[in-house]
């Protein structure tokens, strides 16, 4: 995975597939894109190739599946990061629990 970090710019997380016996590609990635002071679009795309015959449909269910759990995960993680980086501005202490 790769992560392009700067204050100033949006922020691109990207994946790509090592090793699989079921897909020969799984790329993909998620943005981050700031609206405004208070708001962060946060969105995520994927490119996926079975080995073999495999219907699409479970594959499309998995992803619908797995996409708003890992989603409301990263909602999380930002949140708690933002909470921590105010406490440690105030006390000059990060810890992130």
């Amino acid at each position: 995975m790769f992560l392009n970090n700067s204050d100033d710019v949006d922020k691109e997380l990207s994946f790509s597939l090592v090793e699989s016996k079921v897909f020969s590609v799984f790329d993909g990635g998620w943005k981050l894109k700031i609206i405004d002071k208070n708001t962060t679009q946060l969105s995520y795309s994927v490119i996926v190739k079975p080995q073999g015959i495999i219907p699409i449909i479970p594959i499309e269910w998995r992803i619908k599946e797995d996409v708003p759990v890992n989603l409301f995960a990263v909602k999380y993680a930002a949140e708690k990061l933002h909470e921590n980086r105010i406490k440690y501005k105030e006390d000059g202490n990060l810890k992130i629990t």
